[in-house]
């Protein structure tokens, strides 16, 4: 049996905390082997362009990907939003990753992870217009948790994002360490939609 052969039945892989360049993303992308990978872990793994990392089309059963504290552009958030075959997601952090507004937005316009349920934006810069943006989103309808702690969202932002009307399932938000006040909250418990949602953190 080769080596190919022998990791065939994968299912975890963890390189956390390396210092993979370019060619190290390309090459775990075209990896084709590991069609039975189900959790990533490649938390501050990257030094640059994390983005061909998307280009794979294999992993076809993965459902948690933990790409935190790695600097991703809006430009590979797009990439990563569009990969159509990581369609069985259902944890994504990335948390620290240096995501401003326009990364969220492209984000947002992710259309085919219907199975996510915890999402973890914690450490960003997101604002209110990236609050905004999340708020549009209408594929993510088994979404449970939401983590934007340290995101510089105001109550204009927790208003913007009360309006999801597609996040029937939410049981939990944390958007501690911003600067939302009652007033947001407010906002966010009003949402008739929310009928879950069992934990705000502010």
């Amino acid at each position: 049996m080769n080596s190919s052969e022998a990791l065939s039945n994968l299912q975890t892989l963890n390189l956390e905390r390396n210092k993979l360049n370019s060619r190290a993303a390309r090459l775990l992308s075209y990896n084709q082997t590991w069609a039975n990978l189900k959790t990533l872990k490649l938390a501050k793994a990257f030094t640059n362009d994390v983005k061909y990392l998307f280009n794979n089309r294999s992993w076809t059963s993965l459902t948690v990907l933990d790409l935190k504290e790695n600097v991703i552009k809006h430009s590979e958030i797009e990439k990563l939003s569009q990969n159509p075959t990581w369609i069985n997601l259902k944890v994504l952090d990335l948390s620290k990753c240096d995501l401003d507004s326009r990364a969220i937005r492209k984000l947002s316009q992710n259309e085919t992870w219907r199975q996510l349920e915890i999402l973890n934006l914690s450490a960003n810069k997101a604002g209110d217009k990236g609050a905004e943006y999340l708020a549009d989103n209408s594929s993510w309808v088994r979404l449970k948790t939401l983590q934007l702690a340290k995101n510089a969202i105001t109550d204009f932002g927790a208003k913007k994002l009360s309006r999801n009307t597609s996040w029937s399932n939410l049981e939990k938000i944390d958007l501690t360490f911003n600067n939302v006040r009652v007033g947001g909250a407010s906002e966010l418990l009003r949402n008739k939609n929310w009928k879950n949602l069992l934990k705000l953190e502010f």
